[in-house]
């Protein structure tokens, strides 16, 4: 083993979900699979946001809206 002093510590990588910091309280996501549905909806609980989805009408999807 080798001890290693004064290597910088690299900054922390955007994860995929860090857009959601962005979101506005009316704004809404598209996502096309319910993977990601489920993804997305986990990401936002986990940020403390509320939200409201439902199924997109011609069944490509589901949509997402930011409410708290």
């Amino acid at each position: 083993m080798i001890l290693e002093k004064g290597i910088p510590v690299p900054p922390a990588r955007r994860g995929k979900w860090n857009f959601l910091d962005e979101m506005e309280i009316g704004d809404s996501i598209a996502v096309t699979s319910e993977k990601e549905y489920t993804n997305a909806r986990t990401a936002m609980r986990q940020k403390k946001m509320r939200y409201r989805s439902m199924k997109e009408p011609n069944g490509t999807g589901y949509r997402i809206w930011r409410i708290a």
